[in-house]
């Protein structure tokens, strides 16, 4: 509050020159009452402050921040959308890949059994050229079970009669002579009776080796 002396400034003037200035600075004065207006206006200002920034981060700034949500939603979205896709076209390959093995191990048991049947009848076309005639086979079985990267082992169990025990002999000098077979032995041979008359049973074992 500010009171200034109404004096007749011509009169102070008269007086004393330098009273009138004089009287009006030491007329400036401040009141308690004063004081404590300001000291609340101060204190008012320091609290509304933080205040007004409180509701400004919240109902501005938040939702200009929340304004924001929505496209940053939609991106995600859209990526977890492309990733799911991306991991079927993954998944889609790996079951084309399962499925192609399967069909190649298809193909390659299908022509692994076409070697081996043509491998059969070339067997079959050499006992044919190669059975003396009073020597005949009751029982042949074939076995393949040791496959290998070159080719395929096995076996063939030959069961039969011949009326001349030399026949057996020049039937395993003739396999074992041959390409188609690695080894030629005879497991059982024994004379027996067939309608009335003395003939030798035989056994016999021919290992093979088939190259694919």
């Amino acid at each position: 509050m500010i009171r200034v002396n109404l004096l007749n400034q011509k009169i102070r003037s008269q007086v004393n020159p330098q009273l009138t200035t004089i009287a009006i600075n030491a007329d400036v004065v401040m009141t308690r009452e004063d004081i404590q207006k300001q000291a609340i206006a101060k204190i008012a200002v320091m609290i509304l402050f933080p205040f007004f920034f409180y509701l400004y981060d919240n109902y501005y700034y938040q939702d200009e921040v929340q304004s924001q949500f929505p496209p940053l939603e939609q991106r995600i979205d859209e990526l977890g959308k492309f990733n799911a896709a991306k991991e079927k076209f993954v998944n889609d390959i790996k079951q084309f890949e399962k499925e192609g093995k399967l069909i190649q191990d298809k193909i390659n048991k299908i022509n692994f059994l076409d070697a081996l049947r043509g491998y059969e009848i070339e067997i079959h076309k050499f006992f044919q050229k190669t059975l003396p005639q009073k020597l005949w086979f009751d029982e042949m079985i074939y076995t393949f079970d040791q496959k290998s990267e070159t080719g395929v082992k096995g076996e063939i169990k030959i069961r039969g009669l011949s009326y001349n025990p030399s026949d057996i002999q020049l039937l395993r000098k003739a396999i074992k002579e041959n390409i188609l077979f690695t080894e030629c032995e005879i497991q059982k041979q024994n004379t027996v009776d067939f309608e009335n008359q003395k003939v030798e049973s035989f056994e016999l074992i021919v290992k093979m080796e088939k190259r694919l």
